[in-house]
């Protein structure tokens, strides 16, 4: 275990140790919360476009549950059950990653807990629904949902606030997530 905690922290000494003023901006913007509402807007419009109203509010109500239910157990049961504490907030570690300086001076360091990452869950719910919809009619976007995920969850180790292992395991739960209710559903879906 301490052989993979080191390779974790080294690749996460790595991957924020890249920083410059505008990848600092960049990744701080790719992390907020309201800079995807574009995105999300133009994939609804891209379900009704391709399937309607019917399927695209099946499809909305789908993800929107599970990145409840997602964000929800990823926050109060296993990060609370876990206790892991973030990167921000190792005492050792800490004084060895850059954090993004906010507008009000203080820098961003996250919650207490950091395992699994509440953006990696939400974001690997979204991009595996997003794939299971549209990988036949759309390829593309199924595609991009993908690289979206990918792009938020690095936003996150470049902030220093999640290990590699936070976000890979928000990504294991949150697609399975989206593959088990997703499944569930299919039927409708495809109708």
């Amino acid at each position: 275990m301490m052989w993979l905690e080191q390779i974790d922290q080294q690749l996460l000494l790595l991957i924020n140790g890249a920083h410059n003023p505008f990848l600092d901006e960049f990744f701080w913007i790719v992390s907020g919360k309201l800079t995807w509402i574009p995105f999300y807007l133009f994939v609804l419009y891209m379900s009704y476009s391709q399937y309607g109203w019917k399927k695209t509010l099946l499809f909305f109500g789908g993800i929107v549950l599970c990145i409840i239910i997602g964000d929800v157990v990823a926050a109060k049961v296993i990060k609370e059950s876990i206790a892991r504490y973030r990167p921000s907030h190792h005492t050792e570690l800490s004084e060895s990653l850059r954090f993004y300086l906010q507008e009000n001076g203080s820098y961003y360091r996250g919650g207490m807990y950091g395992f699994v990452s509440n953006h990696a869950t939400n974001f690997a719910v979204l991009a595996t629904w997003i794939f299971l919809h549209f990988q036949k009619t759309l390829p593309w976007l199924a595609y991009l949902g993908i690289a979206v995920a990918i792009l938020v969850g690095y936003s996150r180790m470049y902030l220093g606030v999640h290990y590699p292992s936070d976000i890979l395991g928000g990504y294991i739960f949150g697609s399975s997530i989206s593959l088990i209710a997703y499944f569930s559903i299919r039927k409708k879906l495809e109708r």
